[in-house]
C-alpha cells in the first residue's frame, strides 16, 4: 500500500477534508478547525459556488527544534478549482497564509 493510501482523512462537515493531521496535537486541532471553518464560512457567503476544498499536511522536516509543514490545498468552486501551497515552521500561520493565497486567487475572478 502506497504512503498516499496509508494517510487517513479528517472531514469537518460535508465539504471539508484533510488529510495528513492525524499526528497533530487535538488541542491544536481545535484551533486549526476553527481557523478553516472560519475560511470556508467566508467563501461561502462571498464567492458563488462553493463545493469543497481538500487539505493536505505533510511534515517535510522533523530535525530537532526545526519542523516544518508542508500544505497543499485544492479548492473546488464548481466550475474552476484553485490550488494553494504554503510551508513554514508554524502550523497556524501556514494554514492562514494558505487560505489568505485563496482568498487572493478569488477574488481576481
Amino acid at each position: 500500500m502506497a504512503e498516499e493510501e496509508q494517510i487517513e482523512s479528517l472531514k469537518l462537515g460535508g465539504n471539508i477534508e484533510l488529510s495528513g493531521f492525524r499526528d497533530v496535537d487535538p488541542r491544536a486541532m481545535i484551533i486549526l478547525k476553527k481557523i478553516i471553518g472560519n475560511y470556508v464560512r467566508k467563501f461561502t457567503d462571498h464567492f458563488k459556488g462553493f463545493v469543497s476544498i481538500n487539505i493536505h499536511l505533510k511534515e517535510i522536516s522533523k530535525k530537532q527544534g526545526n519542523l516544518q509543514y508542508e500544505l497543499n490545498a485544492n479548492l473546488d468552486m464548481g466550475k474552476k478549482k484553485y490550488n494553494s501551497e504554503e510551508t513554514g515552521r508554524n502550523i497556524f500561520v501556514s494554514v492562514d497564509a494558505l487560505f489568505k493565497n485563496l482568498e487572493k486567487e478569488l477574488s481576481k475572478k
